[in-house]
């Protein structure tokens, strides 16, 4: 079965079942070929969780079978724990340590439990499906692809906005200039769909995801902001900047070490560390709001979980 969501679970997540094998028994106790059979266990065991669509499923005997089939035994020993624990943990990694390390100091937390609340709602209303092929659409289309491309640039860009102290000269400020533009063209197209996902869980309809890319980006934010689930993502994003950026309409005092940043009438004077963390904050943004299909996924994991309980004699 052809699926974005498996693909993602192929090249993201199945490399680290090798990983987690090394790391949770050094030295392997697994040889290479034994490795490469689970990993092709788990590949045919999400193409049946995929099949199976237990969100609709009426028959839970059916069900149980199917997962029982799908969660064997001999799969659980040789990797030490549930496949699917393993699945649900990769797609929530982005609360590992590490990365509440490198955005500490920001919001990233918050922002994650924002898309969390949203998620959620989802698939309690039971619109899992209408809001999955929504987001799959939008995301095939020419306009997401320098997003995906731009997280090949995701880590280099974690170390070097990962520092809290030292001196922030203008070579480090010419950088974050590039990072902010950057990322604010992602952060547009992120809040698109996740308003395009949020009109789902209000009408049970939806629009298509050109009509939001079409709107101004100050109706986008607007409507963000009066949100009472969301309106936390628009408080690391600062338009006036991202304006002055694209425009041009900025000047920098080296003796002062600050930034103006002009956006027609109005003006925003920063430090060059004030930029610094306004880069920072930004990045933890768009990164959190990057993270919808792994919340999404694991969510749907999370339920297939509860159905396979549910359906124990």
């Amino acid at each position: 079965m052809a699926s974005d969501f498996l693909d993602a679970i192929e090249k993201d997540i199945l490399p680290s079942v090798f990983d987690l094998l090394a790391i949770e028994r050094p030295p392997p106790t697994l040889p290479t070929a034994r490795r490469h059979e689970v990993v092709d266990e788990i590949t045919h065991l999400l193409h049946l969780i995929l099949e199976a669509k237990p969100e609709n499923a009426g028959n839970m005997q059916g069900l149980n079978e199917l997962l029982q089939a799908s969660f064997g035994s001999t799969l659980k020993a040789r990797i030490g724990r549930d496949p699917l624990d393993l699945m649900i943990d990769q797609l929530q990694s982005n609360r590992s340590s590490l990365l509440v390390r490198y955005f500490s100091g920001t919001a990233y937390l918050e922002y994650l439990e924002s898309i969390q609340s949203l998620v959620k709602l989802i698939f309690h209303a039971g619109l899992a499906q209408t809001a999955d092929a929504f987001v799959k659409k939008a995301q095939g289309t020419a306009d997401f692809l320098p997003f995906v491309q731009s997280f090949t640039r995701t880590p280099g860009r974690l170390r070097f906005l990962g520092r809290r102290s030292g001196r922030i000269d203008r070579r480090i400020v010419e950088s974050c200039r590039t990072m902010y533009s950057e990322l604010s063209g992602y952060y547009e197209k992120q809040i698109s769909l996740i308003l395009g996902v949020r009109y789902i869980t209000r009408t049970q309809q939806h629009l298509d995801y050109e009509y939001y890319r079409q709107r101004p980006l100050y109706r986008n934010l607007g409507d963000l902001g009066r949100d009472p689930l969301l309106h936390i993502l628009t408080t690391g994003f600062v338009r006036e900047i991202r304006n002055a950026l694209a425009h041009g309409s900025i000047v920098l005092s080296p003796r002062r070490r600050t930034i103006d940043f002009f956006d027609g009438k109005s003006s925003i004077r920063l430090t060059y560390r004030e930029f610094y963390r306004q880069t920072r904050e930004l990045n933890a943004l768009v990164y959190a709001t990057s993270q919808y299909n792994n919340i999404f996924n694991a969510e749907k994991l999370i339920l297939i979980k509860k159905l396979r309980s549910a359906a124990v004699p």
